[in-house]
């Protein structure tokens, strides 16, 4: 069976570069739609309900919790493939394969 129908690719959010918007609809996407075990992704709910509490999303903590999740979803993605900004398009993020 061929990889490509197998995963999800695409986008999860656009249009936004906000640590705010990103961060909820990637844990969200983790959680809900990929099915990523809850015990890596617990920490990290953790996490960002104290920034929420702080009101932190422009910090540099905040960033590395963003690219955190971005290193978590792409360690379960098939080979090729990878989740963060599309190459074309810095404010749209999702599920995209490497280009050659």
């Amino acid at each position: 069976m061929d990889d490509d129908k197998l995963w999800p690719k695409g986008t999860i959010i656009s249009g936004t570069m906000r640590n705010e918007d990103v961060i909820p609809a990637l844990l969200s996407y983790a959680r809900e739609d990929y099915k990523i075990p809850l015990g890596e992704l617990d920490i990290l709910k953790e996490v960002v309900r104290a920034i929420e509490i702080r009101e932190d999303w422009d910090s540099e903590y905040a960033s590395e919790v963003c690219l955190g999740l971005f290193d978590i979803i792409t360690e379960y993605l098939p080979e090729g493939y990878y989740c963060g900004s599309h190459p074309g398009d810095g404010s749209d993020f999702g599920i995209w394969r490497y280009e050659e």
